[in-house]
């Protein structure tokens, strides 16, 4: 019996894995089977094992999920390894999978997920948790289409027809339910005369057919016209006979606030050249001021802007002020005028005045030191008199003058002995006796 345990032993070894090399002997004989190494064991030989350090690992292990080639194919942790989990295709990438696209692996692969509940892969709109929106798909996967969507209308029932529902009926839903309508505002849903935009214009009838609180025969201010025809029927002083009147107010119940026609409406006057005043003869009335126009009609030439009544006179043959006179003696630029009451070309200097145009009598030159003189001006001759008169205006006179005319002068001789008789031959010329001559 030992002797058969060791022979089954030494055939169990030489029957295992075949090795790379038959180690047969030149005899043939094969004497490698029993000498190749198996370290840990497993009955697999190091040449066949790709770990021959763990016995867990070998050509017949099963491959699991622990990141190493149990079965030493090749590959580590290949689909389908014990432990593997199953993940399913996430085509819309909204974390949610198809369960009929699914894939068997250790690590959660790109474009998979582990969820398996999305009833639609190729709506990334739609997954289990989505908000129900009224867009004809089943958003939420609960497998009603639009039912209970967030986003759905308020129908109401109109049991008149009349296109108006009653308020208190509301349901929401993302297209209409039979017998139903948007509007909610109909104060009588059983007759089909009376809603929002139902005719009230028999001033008669004192139903309140357009449901506004209000009936067309109604009188609430009291001034005689019915609420059917009053533009405003809470004040008394507006109706169709009132007086239109510049207040922001349609008097009149014309359509028109405010209109031309207002009795106490100004005239405005157009400004054509934009200076603030108008023209006279181009007016139209308005409780405010239109375009273009303005209150003040007295501009002279509307077609100028420097032509006006706050405009300055200048000399330039216009009525620059419109004051009805051209160039007056007041004009911006006009000169100053001076007296010649001599008639010499030099003017008295306290007595100037403006003007244009050079008046009679008047000059331009202010210099005359005696303007009833006519030879005595700036451009006379200084000459000897008896009075010291300064003829040609420079505040000298006489000898003091060096400008004297040297003919007015006289000639006189040295008296140095005092008889009254001079020396021929010391003679000065002056206008007054020198001492001593």
């Amino acid at each position: 019996m030992r002797l058969t345990a060791l022979a089954l032993l030494v055939f169990a070894a030489c029957n295992g894995p075949t090795p790379k090399d038959s180690g047969k002997d030149d005899s043939g004989t094969d004497d490698s089977c029993c000498t190749t190494t198996d370290n840990d064991g497993d009955g697999f030989s190091a040449d066949a094992d790709c770990d021959d350090e763990d016995a867990a690992i070998n050509p017949d292990a099963a491959e699991i999920c622990d990141g190493a080639d149990n079965d030493c194919d090749g590959n580590t942790d290949e689909d389908g390894a014990d432990g593997a989990a199953t993940f399913y295709a996430d085509a819309d990438g909204d974390g949610y999978g198809n369960t009929s696209d699914t894939l068997s692996a250790c690590a959660q692969p790109a474009g998979y997920v582990g969820d398996a509940t999305d009833c639609d892969d190729t709506n990334a709109a739609v997954f289990p948790v989505a908000p129900e929106i009224c867009d004809g798909f089943d958003n939420d996967c609960d497998g009603d289409t639009d039912g209970g969507a967030t986003d759905a209308p308020i129908w109401y029932m109109d049991m008149d027809a009349d296109g108006y529902g009653d308020a208190a009926t509301g349901t929401a839903a993302c297209a209409a339910p039979a017998g139903m309508v948007a509007d909610g505002t109909d104060c009588d849903d059983a007759d089909a005369a009376y809603h929002p935009g139902a005719d009230e214009s028999d001033c008669t009838d004192p139903a309140d057919y357009n449901c506004d609180g209000s009936t067309g025969y109604a009188d609430a201010d009291g001034d005689g016209f019915a609420a059917c025809v009053d533009c405003d029927d809470s004040s008394a002083a507006v109706n169709t006979a009132a007086v239109e009147m510049c207040n922001g107010i349609d008097d009149d119940c014309d359509g028109n606030t405010d209109s031309p026609d207002a009795a106490d409406a100004a005239t405005f006057y157009v400004d054509g050249d934009s200076d603030g005043y108008g023209d006279a003869s181009v007016s139209q009335p308005a409780c405010a001021a239109p375009a273009g126009y303005v209150a003040d009609a007295t501009d002279c030439d509307d077609g100028d802007a420097a032509v006006s009544p706050g405009a300055a006179e200048y000399c330039n043959s216009l009525d620059d002020n419109c004051d009805g006179a051209t160039d007056e003696d007041a004009a911006a630029d006009a000169a100053i005028w001076y007296a010649d009451g001599d008639g010499d070309g030099f003017g008295d200097a306290a007595d100037g005045v403006p003007a244009c145009a050079q008046p009679a009598g008047r000059v331009g030159s202010a210099t005359d030191c005696d303007d009833g003189a006519a030879a005595v001006n700036p451009a006379a001759q200084e000459v000897c008199d008896a009075g010291a008169t300064d003829e040609d205006c420079d505040g000298l006179s006489d000898d003091a003058d060096p400008g004297v005319s040297p003919a007015s002068r006289a000639t006189f001789h040295a008296d140095s002995d005092g008889d009254g008789y001079g020396d021929p031959a010391v003679a000065l010329d002056a206008c007054l006796q020198p001492a001593g001559h």
